[in-house]
């Protein structure tokens, strides 16, 4: 009845006006939010498929972002939305880096000075496999004599590369492998796998649910993400407290860029019955509510994983914990 009012109203009036010919006529003149808001409302109304949706919504997109989402061919609307917004925050990252890298030009000449720089070599410090087998199974750090714990940090820091060195043959090439390690993780550019921006499995990752205050979470347990990230969205809804950064650049694996500006310290969650706690980089996550990277899989040691199964068990608090894989319920909007 209301709908046959509506209608009614308009076409008394004039106002009425086809919703395929608004959908078609929409095109993004402000921010990409607005713009799939918007479009969301025309398509409900247009009721037509999502294949020709698909193509409405990458007409009107601004041409910066159509070109690159149009060369991954998205195949709908989910992967256009995501793929839309990864661009979108590319191109402020480059507005970001321009206006930060432009300088005012100095009252006096700079003087035309010859200077000659060395290379900077960073310190190389050798271990043997079984040294290595050794300083784990005392918990010592690789970089220092001090204990090591979730978190620990050298007290000297420096930027060093470790190379291990077989027992057979020290000398030869093949024996060993170069690894770089940073001494805070802030340092290093972050890294998200496009499994975690989708927020579908892969050939290595993990979904499980987790609960906050009995609210549940869906975390992607993800080895192809570098670190941890969180929905700025379910970061909000928990009242999580976020420390604010400077800028960080997260790298996309198809080569986008994202801006982060602030991270929740000791963010405390529960999984199956254990409780965890690590840092994330807060963040907007249209696709799941968590991501755990490598960051938190090396604290928790040798792990044991059967991705067929869906299922990792670890030693974490003296005890054996077994995570099992489900399909996850996001947080909702009340």
């Amino acid at each position: 009845m209301w709908n046959e009012y509506v209608e009614a109203i308009c076409g008394r009036f004039g106002c009425y006006k086809d919703p395929l010919e608004e959908l078609k006529d929409l095109k993004q003149e402000g921010t990409l939010k607005t713009y799939i808001k918007d479009f969301d409302i025309l398509w409900n109304r247009a009721e037509i498929d999502e294949r020709y949706a698909l193509i409405f919504i990458l007409g009107g997109l601004e041409i910066e972002i159509k070109n690159l989402v149009k060369m991954f061919e998205p195949k709908s609307l989910k992967q256009a939305y995501n793929l839309s917004r990864l661009q979108e925050n590319t191109n402020l990252y480059k507005k970001f880096q321009k206006q930060s890298t432009s300088k005012l030009p100095g009252l006096l000449p700079t003087p035309q000075t010859r200077v000659t720089t060395q290379p900077m070599r960073r310190p190389t410090r050798t271990l043997r496999s079984t040294e290595m087998e050794e300083r784990r199974a005392k918990g010592l750090c690789f970089l220092c004599d001090d204990k090591f714990t979730p978190g620990h940090k050298c007290r000297i820091k420096r930027f060093y590369s470790i190379c291990l060195v077989g027992d057979e043959d020290e000398n030869e090439d093949s024996a060993f492998e170069s690894v770089r390690e940073m001494e805070e993780s802030e340092d290093m550019d972050p890294h998200i796998s496009m499994n975690a921006l989708e927020g579908v499995p892969g050939c290595y990752t993990l979904k499980v649910t987790g609960r906050v205050h009995k609210l549940p979470i869906f975390i992607l347990v993800d080895s192809g993400s570098m670190h941890n990230f969180m929905n700025i969205e379910v970061a909000n809804k928990l009242q999580c407290k976020q420390t604010p950064i400077n800028p960080v650049t997260i790298k996309a694996a198809n080569e986008g860029k994202m801006l982060c500006s602030s991270i929740c310290k000791n963010f405390s969650w529960k999984m199956q019955g254990i409780y965890f706690m690590t840092d994330v980089f807060v963040m907007d996550l249209d696709a799941c509510d968590m991501v755990l990277g490598v960051q938190w899989l090396a604290t928790l040691g040798d792990i044991v994983c059967n991705y067929k199964s869906m299922w990792m068990s670890f030693d974490w608090q003296e005890q054996r914990v077994t995570l099992k894989g489900n399909e996850a319920v996001r947080l909702q909007s009340v």
